[in-house]
């Protein structure tokens, strides 16, 4: 008798460990839902990755 009442209460503690889990799990969600969006700024000038292949092309030439 005494071993059901031990895995009666070993699996209402994972119950409540599950639910702890799942807890802040959406605290963090709704937190970041507050949150305004950050967006990041990218800019508008292209790299010039085409001649700098190129000149290291020159410089390796034999």
């Amino acid at each position: 008798m005494l071993n059901c009442w031990k895995q009666v209460s070993n699996y209402a503690n994972e119950v409540l460990q599950s639910a702890r889990y799942i807890g802040e799990g959406l605290s963090v969600t709704f937190d970041h839902m507050r949150r305004r969006p950050v967006t990041e700024q990218y800019s508008y000038e292209k790299l010039m990755i085409i001649d700098a292949i190129f000149v290291f092309n020159l410089c390796n030439i034999d």
